[in-house]
């Protein structure tokens, strides 16, 4: 007679997520790899993450569904804007100035005139608040 044995692991089960509703869709991945509502609940919080860590979750969903551009979208847009603003942030340096012309230039460009008169100085006074580092 031979010695049975538990398969089931007592570690610990670690998460990608911080949240308790995208450790719960991560736990339902493992039941069903093919929910787009626990997908969807990842990849909304990778949105929030910085891209070393959203990457994680990207690279995992773009290989259980290699053919949908929604989620490779997403995840080149992430990777394009952080090299981007690592580049302006390398570029730009710590000159008020230079930071200031770049928020006027390429963030502004973007918006309609009435937008820009309204809500230009109050735009200005986020940027400035999120990025308090390079003053």
């Amino acid at each position: 007679m031979g010695i049975t044995r538990s398969t089931k692991m007592t570690e610990a089960k670690t998460y990608w997520s911080t949240t308790e509703r995208g450790r719960k869709a991560e736990d339902k991945l493992i039941e069903s790899p093919y929910d787009i509502e626990s997908w969807g609940t990842l990849v909304r919080e990778a949105q929030g993450h910085p891209i070393n860590s959203a990457s994680i979750m990207y690279e995992k969903i773009v290989k259980q569904f290699p053919m949908a551009g929604r989620y490779w979208k997403l995840y080149i847009e992430q990777e394009v804007y952080f090299i981007f603003l690592h580049s302006a942030l390398l570029y730009l340096g710590t000159n008020i100035g230079h930071w200031l012309l770049y928020v006027e230039r390429i963030v502004f460009a973007n918006f309609p005139y009435k937008i820009r008169i309204c809500f230009g100085p109050l735009i200005i006074l986020i940027f400035l608040h999120i990025f308090p580092k390079i003053l």
